[in-house]
């Protein structure tokens, strides 16, 4: 059984969920997100049927993962 793990903010999210996403950044493949709020993947090709999947069922962790660095950035600016 995969353990927990509780992010910045409170957000909680399994350990296995975060170390898939990881190894898929790993493939090269880079997430934005949009104006309208959902996730860009690019390149697209480089993901699996199992990838995509994956992305569909855990997209809240994709979100979690980028408004957390924009958080962070926004802050390190805002120290400098």
């Amino acid at each position: 059984m995969s353990e927990v793990v509780t992010l910045k903010g409170g957000f909680i999210a399994d350990e296995a969920a975060l170390r898939r996403l990881w190894a898929i950044e790993e493939q090269g493949v880079h997430f934005s997100l949009r104006d309208d709020g959902r996730v860009r993947v690019a390149p697209a090709d480089r993901l699996s049927d199992d990838d995509r999947a994956f992305l569909r069922e855990h997209g809240r962790l994709v979100v979690y993962a980028l408004t957390q660095t924009f958080t962070d950035a926004s802050e390190a600016e805002r120290a400098s």
